[in-house]
């Protein structure tokens, strides 16, 4: 969509904004999103948290059935629901990537060629121009000009994606440990960005080593799986100090397989909060935080490993600590917090095959290779002088003009090659796109997730369900995410703060509800085109 458009379509929603006043407004919303974090984690740890998740679910509101109702269950999407409080069929982020086929190429959810990181010229453009909806901050700003909005993450997609395009959005670089923005927000950082950045905290935390936080004995399972990591450095203690010999970028990469990450990007937002002065005064503001290291430890030890355990009990730690910095910089109650997962993980398949469950490990280069077989094959049969299948990913693309030139119509060639391609033993299901741009609902179980996924221009001919418990990656070890399954959508949600009773509702509830739930309680009307639905009639 063109800026021009979208910066109409913006207006036209600030326009229908109108004030409610269901509670007194608090003067900082803030939205945490942790990076791969599934609901049964808060419930697994529950007895030993003394921190921040504990003060969420003694005070807070907790919905336990909250899931993403897409089936890509990835970072970049996962974010872009939150914000909007639209599926990817309508804010257009199918994927942390997809295949543009007017250019042939694959293309990052938040890659803009004109906006390079400020400050790094030459470096890999980003913004949110790719984003086809506005997200919670421009409802906001729009309705309330003097509103600021920011977000910091780990990630360049999770934060561009929360911010939007009103506010302004800051991410971890792990080129050179610092943390950045893009040409899109600002040509200049703050100076307080800058002493932040000089002052080079990520080097605190390679002074030592990765050990447990509590006694062995408080975590659960084996410490040392074979399928983790790289099939050696398994168990604690995991040793992070820089060798003689090493390049910074090495450390500065490798802090983000460590809870420490979180504890650094919370260390931002603390300096964010003070010197933005974020809820300083009685216009309401909103700061967005991704916590992204749950996402590389869990992708590396898989969530069941000692490890992503000790990163929820060190994360509990310092959301507390967080916590009490808002209680006394912004005030007690004056503020209000929505929590939740931009997706799951599913558990590593190994352990799942010794158990005798069905599981197992797909190579990505293997799944592409095997599709491409199909689609040579699907052109001998027509006669079409290339192979049918173009590129896969989350799905396929197929060659339908080369098709069309052999006297093949594209929903037959659809039908064709994913008939086929579902007779591959890790294939559950193939859709093609003819079924998913029709409405209405259906009795297959996961169709809908499927069509609330898909936007015609960005999506694949086909998209693929993978049998439950099988993953695929070109890693041997670790684990993954994507599937519709609920390991990989089932996540946390609460709310918490001025003016929410705790509570608990067992209820089902999904992501997209997040944002019109907030705008309400920040005292601003959601617009009426949102998938999601505000839960504030079930808070009270």
């Amino acid at each position: 969509m063109p800026r021009r458009n979208l910066i109409l379509l913006i207006a036209l929603l600030a326009a229908a904004l109108t004030q409610i006043h269901a509670y007194e407004k608090p003067k900082l919303a803030v939205v945490i999103v942790v990076d791969q974090m599934r609901s049964d984690y808060l419930t697994r740890e529950k007895t030993l948290l003394t921190g921040g998740f504990k003060r969420l679910l003694d005070n807070g509101f907790q919905f336990t059935e909250a899931y993403h109702e897409h089936a890509v269950t990835e970072t970049g999407v996962g974010h872009a629901t939150i914000a909007t409080g639209c599926y990817p069929s309508h804010h257009g982020i199918v994927g942390n990537e997809w295949w543009d086929k007017t250019k042939s190429c694959w293309v990052y959810c938040v890659e803009d060629s004109g906006r390079s990181i400020t400050k790094r010229p030459g470096t890999a453009g980003r913004s949110p121009n790719n984003l086809l909806r506005p997200v919670f901050g421009d409802w906001l700003r729009q309705s309330s000009p003097q509103s600021k909005v920011f977000a910091v993450t780990g990630k360049d997609r999770s934060s561009i994606l929360m911010t939007g395009f009103e506010g302004q959005a800051y991410w971890y670089y792990p080129d050179d440990g610092t943390f950045v923005t893009s040409m899109y927000y600002r040509a200049v950082y703050p100076p307080w960005v800058d002493s932040f950045n000089n002052e080079r905290p990520v080097e605190d935390y390679f002074v030592g080593i990765w050990d447990r936080l509590l006694p062995r004995d408080k975590y659960l399972g084996p410490d040392s799986v074979v399928a983790e990591f790289d099939g050696r450095r398994t168990a604690f203690p995991h040793d992070f100090a820089p060798g003689p010999n090493d390049e910074p970028k090495k450390y500065y990469e490798e802090i983000r397989y460590t809870p420490f990450f979180d504890q650094l990007i919370l260390r931002f937002a603390r300096d964010l909060v003070i010197n933005e002065q974020l809820g300083a005064d009685s216009v309401v503001d909103l700061l967005m935080i991704g916590c992204s290291a749950g996402d590389y430890i869990g992708h590396r030890y898989g969530p069941s490993s000692h490890e992503i355990q000790d990163h929820y009990l060190r994360l509990d730690g310092y959301l507390g600590s967080f916590f009490v910095f808002l209680d006394s910089t912004v005030g007690v109650n004056q503020y209000v917090v929505a929590f939740t997962g931009d997706h799951g993980v599913a558990p590593l398949p190994e352990e799942l095959a010794e158990r005798g469950i069905d599981a197992g490990r797909i190579n990505s280069d293997t799944l592409e290779a095997a599709i491409r077989r199909i689609g040579a094959a699907v052109a001998a049969e027509i006669k079409c002088s290339t192979n049918v299948v173009v590129a896969v990913g989350d799905g396929v693309i197929l060659n339908c003009d080369g098709a069309k030139t052999a006297g093949y119509d594209e929903p037959l060639l659809r039908r064709t090659v994913g008939e086929r391609i579902k007779r591959l033993s890790f294939v559950a299901d193939a859709f093609a796109r003819d079924d998913l741009a029709s409405g209405g609902d259906d009795a297959h179980p996961f169709i809908n997730l499927y069509r609330n996924n898909y936007f015609a221009v960005r999506s694949p001919d086909i998209m693929l369900r993978f049998r439950e418990y099988w993953i695929i990656s070109n890693e041997p070890h670790g684990t993954s995410h994507g599937t519709p399954y609920d390991y990989d959508r089932h996540v946390p949600l609460i709310f918490y703060g001025n003016g929410i009773k705790p509570g608990i509702d067992t209820l089902k509830a999904a992501t997209v509800d997040i944002a019109p739930t907030m705008s309400e309680l920040i005292g601003i009307a959601p617009p009426a085109t949102n998938d999601g639905k505000s839960l504030l009639p079930r808070l009270k």
